[in-house]
């Protein structure tokens, strides 16, 4: 089944391919399960490439900040 839908993040209507998961354009990004915790608990439904990459940085970042604040206060 493929299905236009909206990013709920950026509103760009995109194909999401639910039916063939392998051919949809969500797996061009590697996501950790990290990263599918982070994003699962901003947004609900499937979100374009480009914000699944941003988000996944997103996150990154923030990591890498949580760790420099913990190196920080010894």
């Amino acid at each position: 089944m493929h299905e236009n839908v909206a990013c709920p993040r950026c509103g760009i209507y995109f194909e999401c391919k639910v039916g063939n998961i392998t051919q949809c354009q969500c797996q061009s990004v590697a996501l950790t399960g990290e990263d599918r915790t982070f994003i699962a608990g901003r947004y609900e439904g499937c979100l374009c490439a480009q914000c699944l990459q941003t988000l996944r940085n997103a996150r990154k970042q923030e990591e890498r900040e949580q760790v420099m604040r913990q190196f920080g206060k010894r």
